[in-house]
């Protein structure tokens, strides 16, 4: 019997575009933090979740976080109204999706720096037709490391992004 140590184990994480239809998958080194999807199938048009989606439509909110695993802990916490870029990048196709269904992102991304310059593009390409809301989570951790109670109260002090001259943008606390 070979070591596990030694092995290549991973989980396949199934990825379904707007219909529903299973898009891609998604590969997952348990050993290592370490991503891989089918090659040469590009995720930036589809956001993980959206099948699962499932929200108060008149409060119009959808958070959106980075990876899938983040998603899928969001969801056991019950912010159901919770996608994923599956990554930083953020295409003007994923803002056509979120015009469907929201009115105001909450950015909930990682807080190293490819999140942070990510979280700034994307309030780019959202603003000014959806409302951008940048949640700090509590000691640099990524929601997937958050509890319910880290990530409510995340909420309550969230910083909403407001337009100003020449597309520049300055963040607010409330």
């Amino acid at each position: 019997s070979q070591n596990i140590m030694n092995r290549k184990v991973s989980i396949v994480i199934p990825v379904f575009n707007e219909k529903g239809d299973l898009y891609s998958i998604i590969k997952r080194s348990i050993l290592r933090k370490q991503f891989n999807n089918l090659r040469g199938v590009s995720l930036s048009p589809v956001l993980f979740g959206l099948n699962l989606l499932s929200f108060d439509k008149e409060s119009g909110i959808i958070n959106l976080v980075e990876g899938c695993f983040d998603c899928m802990k969001m969801h056991a916490y019950s912010f159901t109204n919770t996608l994923a870029l599956m990554g930083t990048s953020f295409s003007k196709e994923r803002k056509e999706i979120l015009l469907k269904y929201c009115s105001q992102v909450r950015l909930l991304l990682d807080p190293d720096s490819p999140g942070i310059k990510s979280s700034d593009e994307i309030a780019k390409i959202l603003l000014p037709d959806i409302r951008i809301v940048y949640v700090k989570l509590p000691d640099k951790k990524d929601p997937d490391e958050c509890s319910k109670r880290e990530i409510e109260e995340a909420f309550k002090n969230g910083s909403y992004y407001f337009p100003i001259r020449n597309m520049s943008f300055k963040k607010r606390g409330i």
